[in-house]
């Protein structure tokens, strides 16, 4: 463990420039709780290392062995959460709608492609969204009833469609 050196992974450049004084800081604390944790992993090993090569005749190896690969899992799904947090504060420095979608075969880093299609896909789709919400508010603003057009009767009927008089009257 002496010469160890572990660095978490680094912030996406291009959303640690856009970060604010508290995403940055957010991101520097679970940065430096990876790159705490990180150092659990080597004694963990070193272990099961002794025990493997010491302890061969052992009956219970293999259920010691079992429970520190569980640990080791605990550790690596604890570290994939914060990487996960980290990904999600880079994205809301961009946008503060916008995350990664939580998924359990999710990998542990998120390379910086797949940051910018995450970006691209979620602000196509709130632009869509936006558009559609706005043209149904402005369907509902010009429907019949909803203006005072001229052409429009008190009966809310477009007088420009409809021929006035009963349909006897008409040819």
């Amino acid at each position: 463990m002496a010469h160890l050196e572990y660095k978490a992974p680094a912030t996406i450049p291009t959303a640690e420039r856009l970060m604010n004084k508290g995403q940055r800081y957010e991101d520097n604390n679970l940065k430096h709780l990876q790159y705490l944790l990180s150092a659990a992993f080597r004694p963990l090993d070193i272990l099961s290392h002794e025990l493997v090569s010491s302890e061969s005749d052992n009956p219970n190896l293999e259920r010691y062995c079992t429970m520190l690969s569980d640990v080791r899992k605990l550790l690596l799904h604890t570290c994939a959460a914060m990487t996960q947090s980290r990904n999600n504060i880079a994205l809301r420095a961009v946008n503060p709608s916008f995350s990664v979608k939580s998924d359990s075969e999710a990998t542990y880093t998120l390379p910086l492609d797949e940051f910018q299609n995450t970006l691209i896909q979620q602000t196509a789709a709130r632009k869509a969204t936006r558009e559609a919400t706005v043209n149904r508010r402005q369907r509902r603003r010009f429907q019949p009833g909803n203006n005072n057009s001229a052409s429009t009767t008190s009966n809310g009927f477009d007088q420009s469609f409809f021929r006035p008089g009963p349909p006897s009257q008409q040819g």
